[in-house]
């Protein structure tokens, strides 16, 4: 099996998306000169996590190449991490979703082997 280059042992994505960020009056949402356009994270980044997980996935068993993948963004519940562990992500990690439930790594383990 080829590896990818000669110090790659994984890849982890996505962290952020770049987006424009506006409140309810349409007006730059977070405070700071330039901050319109910020990484945005979370349950909105699912969607481009779990794809990039497939992607990576599909890559490497086409190419027969060995490197982890870790699939990031939008990890908030026990039912997320199943969905990236099935698209192929062989490790997962959560940054907001441990923010807002600081027991979700626990929650994840119960249910693994079980």
């Amino acid at each position: 099996m080829q590896s990818v280059g000669n110090v790659v042992d994984g890849i982890a994505a996505v962290n952020t998306i770049p987006a424009k960020i506006y409140n309810d009056k349409g007006e730059q949402a977070l405070p700071g000169q330039n901050r319109l356009v910020s990484g945005t994270c979370g349950a909105g980044i699912k969607w481009a996590g779990l794809n990039m997980v497939k992607r990576l996935k599909a890559l490497r068993d086409e190419l027969g190449m060995k490197f982890a993948i870790v699939g990031v963004g939008g990890v908030m519940s026990t039912a997320d991490y199943y969905e990236y562990k099935n698209a192929g992500a062989d490790a997962v990690m959560s940054a907001t979703g441990a923010m807002w439930n600081p027991l979700l790594a626990q929650e994840i383990k119960r249910t693994i082997n079980n």
